[in-house]
């Protein structure tokens, strides 16, 4: 059995969109502790079939930003 490959490749791409992108695949909200934040520019590629927490970790590790999660609401600080 194949699973299928879902990735997103993201090169200077504002941090509203990605997580826009993350939000339609996981289902969940992302909203920003500030307006700014949204605008961090990130370059990487998002595996989702990993679990969400994975995939956040990837993009505030590399944007210098850190989440807090309760239930399906998720916020970038």
């Amino acid at each position: 059995q194949r699973q299928m490959c879902i990735r997103d490749r993201f090169q200077y791409v504002r941090l509203s969109k990605v997580a826009e992108s993350i939000g339609t695949h996981y289902g969940c909200d992302i909203a920003f502790g500030r307006e700014a934040l949204g605008e961090i520019l990130f370059t990487g590629t998002l595996d989702y079939n990993m679990p969400l927490r994975h995939v956040l970790e990837i993009v505030t590790l590399s944007t210098d930003t850190r989440f807090t999660r309760n239930g399906d609401k998720i916020t970038i600080l």
